[in-house]
């Protein structure tokens, strides 16, 4: 082993300084080809740096370099039970029939599948999880039976791989190994309600619960806001006309003014008045007089 560190070591050190032809260069790789991988890693160290961390490489950088497959961190993202299977649709029936028949050759509906006075019944031991990465499905697990199941691509029909005694069997060995640390471990996830119980959160309420239920006293409104009362812009425009109405008025009401021929002729006229007028005042100061000299 030290040997082929130090003979590593001398290859690299002669391919860095850049003086070997084309035939020493690929002489040199054949030969570090033929040692091991972690005396090579070590010893490109100080030249080309150290190498990179293997599982961030994606996918596609693993192909380029003919990396094996990155295993996945596969977590439970759903889990249901039993009858509970047959209302998640049309795929997850299909899936129970198929891991039906590949338990024992029958095609059998999915509700037979569940009939517990069958001795080929999937009850109480039929599950379904959902496993992904990030958030996102990549595999639907059918499982029954005493650590059996069968494994699906991520809503389809497609069988991936089977489950027997614990222990996963597929083709794709970084999948294989995430699958059995997923199933191993416990789902994580709340338990989904059942749909008895969703039956019952959703009944009716009695009218004796409606009774008993106090019912919450109303809030009182706010009380609203006084509006400022709008201002009266033309206030001033009927004044105006108020006041011209009665100048009209007064104008009408005032007498006119009498020419000089009319005031002649109502003098003419009246000083028979005046006189009768008179003669009636002198009159009654000589009754006076006379009253006053009978009372002396």
């Amino acid at each position: 082993m030290p040997g082929e560190e130090a003979r590593a070591r001398e290859i690299v050190t002669r391919l860095s300084a850049g003086t070997a032809t084309s035939d020493e260069v690929f002489a040199a790789f054949e030969e570090l080809d033929r040692l091991p991988a972690e005396v090579v890693r070590q010893a490109l160290e100080p030249w080309t740096g150290p190498a990179p961390d293997v599982e961030r490489l994606d996918d596609t950088m693993r192909r380029l370099h003919r990396l094996p497959p990155r295993t996945p961190a596969l977590e439970t993202l759903a889990s249901v039970r039993d009858a509970d299977v047959l209302d998640l649709g049309p795929v997850a029936e299909a899936q129970l029939r198929i891991a039906g028949k590949t338990w024992d050759g029958q095609d059998l509906e999915p509700e037979e599948r569940l009939d517990g006075e069958r001795d080929d019944s999937f009850a109480g031991t039929l599950e379904r999880r959902v496993l992904g990465e990030g958030g996102r499905p990549l595999f639907d697990v059918m499982l029954f039976g005493e650590g059996s199941g069968v494994i699906f691509a991520a809503d389809r029909t497609d069988v991936a791989g089977v489950l027997v005694d614990h222990r996963v069997e597929m083709r794709d060995r970084a999948a294989r190994t995430a699958l059995e640390q997923a199933l191993t471990r416990a789902p994580s996830i709340p338990a989904p309600v059942s749909v008895s119980e969703a039956i019952t959160l959703r009944r009716p309420t009695t009218q004796l619960e409606l009774e008993l239920t106090p019912t919450p006293e109303p809030e009182p409104e706010p009380e609203p806001e006084p509006t400022a009362k709008p201002k009266k812009k033309a206030a001033a425009a009927p004044k105006k006309k108020a006041t011209t109405a009665k100048k009209k008025t007064a104008a009408a009401a005032a007498p006119k003014k009498k020419t000089k021929a009319a005031a002649e002729a109502e003098a003419e006229a009246a000083p028979p008045a005046k006189k009768k007028a008179a003669a009636k005042k002198t009159t009654a100061k000589k009754k006076t007089s006379a009253k006053k000299k009978a009372a002396d």
